[in-house]
């Protein structure tokens, strides 16, 4: 006897990932009323980790702080923060040194020994003018690094910014001419007065040239300059700790080079 079975082209081997896939229960109704074992349910059905939303821990007066960002024009959240840290420094040394504005006051502030030599016609003219245009420039730089200012008020970015330059670089000049004679007149201290006016000068100089050329580099050298300008609030910082220092030791002698000399 002889069978014959048909197969038809359709028919699929129950080992197929055809009919593997076709026995998984469809996610699209897995809530429905099928009586469906929930073991077997996919694991794409189950959210995900990070869509857990989490409480929102609100930092008190982070509201004031980023209004008052937005308004000066700050887009970076710790731009702000920045300009009053390193802002307020400058700021701050420049109102402490204005006190020696005053010719009266300036041989009471002046470094022991240093009046002597800054009260002589040489040195008295250049260090009023180190003293003048320092402090002022240096209050009047902060507003070059408002964006408020920047975008809003062109015309008064650019007068300011021309204004700081006219007193920044004479101060320089007048400072390298008094550095001669500062704290005592070492070389390690001219070296250092030297080093710092010739470096920010050029930095501001550098930028200058960069206004119309290129605005980003224009800003990057305006900073460095200020940066390297304001440096003299470390040293004097320095200053006032290595003095306690070398008190307390004992140890530690300086002779002014023009000690011994003779006519």
């Amino acid at each position: 006897m002889t069978f014959r079975v048909a197969f038809s082209s359709t028919t699929m081997s129950i080992y197929s990932p055809g009919t593997i896939a076709s026995e998984l229960p469809d996610p699209c109704f897995v809530g429905s009323n099928e009586d469906t074992d929930t073991s077997h349910r996919p694991f794409f059905n189950a959210p995900p980790s990070h869509s857990v939303a989490k409480p929102h821990q609100k930092v008190p007066g982070s509201s004031v702080y980023l209004t008052i960002s937005s308004i000066v024009g700050f887009k970076q959240r710790f731009s702000l923060l920045l300009f009053i840290i390193f802002g307020g420094a400058l700021a701050g040394f420049c109102l402490y040194s204005a006190r020696t504005m005053n010719f009266t006051l300036m041989e009471k502030y002046a470094p022991p020994g240093q009046w002597f030599w800054y009260n002589q016609k040489i040195f008295k003219a250049p260090y009023a003018i180190h003293i003048y245009t320092a402090v002022i420039g240096g209050i009047f730089s902060l507003f070059q690094f408002l964006p408020a200012i920047r975008r809003r008020a062109v015309l008064v970015h650019r007068l300011n910014g021309y204004f700081v330059l006219i007193l920044l670089i004479p101060s320089n000049v007048a400072g390298a001419i008094i550095g001669y004679r500062a704290f005592g007149g070492e070389i390690n201290s001219q070296s250092m007065y030297y080093t710092l006016g010739i470096l920010s000068a050029s930095c501001l100089i550098i930028g200058l040239c960069n206004v119309k050329r290129n605005t980003r580099e224009h800003r990057k050298w305006m900073i460095r300059g200020v940066v390297i300008f304001s440096t003299d609030i470390l040293t004097h910082l320095i200053t006032l700790a290595a003095r306690q220092i070398i008190t307390d030791i004992g140890d530690y002698y300086s002779v002014c080079m023009n000690t011994f000399k003779t006519s």
